[in-house]
């Protein structure tokens, strides 16, 4: 969110975060907490925003102006792993013909090639090795993080990994 955030401040500045905090937005922590939000029924929805989530089986509209966020998932197998096969197995079904197939159908990037129909790589609104840049500056992330520290508080609510839809 980080990221996603210093991508909306180069791009709009800072006063688009100072509306959305004289708005008194209510900031949560992580994203399964808006989108479970934003699954609710309608007579149940409360307002809600989300700058990244949706929830499962939402149609995804890639922005046609704005920067999104996109970054490659990867995957280890520990040497220590008690069951090194069955790791190699998943590995590979992951990574198979079968299952690029059944993520592609979704309409998100898959990550082999020959699977992704929306070409990732040739997107001009997103930066697949943007995120892992950033990461690697951590003076610079931590800057980032400071700012809008100062700005929003600290963040608040349950863990995301409390909280995994």
């Amino acid at each position: 969110m980080l990221y996603l955030f210093t991508l909306i401040v180069k791009r709009h500045g800072w006063t688009f975060i100072d509306s959305l905090v004289s708005q008194n937005v209510t900031w949560l922590r992580g994203s399964g907490t808006p989108s479970e939000l934003i699954a609710k029924p309608p007579s149940q929805n409360e307002l809600a925003a989300s700058f990244e989530a949706a929830p499962p089986g939402a149609g995804i509209t890639l922005p046609t102006e704005d920067p999104y966020v996109t970054w490659p998932q990867t995957g280890a197998i520990f040497a220590s792993t008690k069951m090194p096969e069955t790791a190699k197995l998943f590995m590979s079904y992951i990574m198979s013909d079968e299952w690029q197939a059944v993520v592609s159908a979704f309409g998100v990037y898959a990550t082999r090639k020959q699977f992704d129909k929306n070409g990732v790589l040739n997107q001009t609104l997103t930066n697949p090795l943007g995120f892992v840049k950033f990461m690697l500056d951590r003076a610079n992330v931590e800057r980032w993080r400071l700012q809008f520290e100062t700005t929003l508080g600290t963040p608040q609510g349950i863990t995301p990994l409390d909280n995994i839809v």
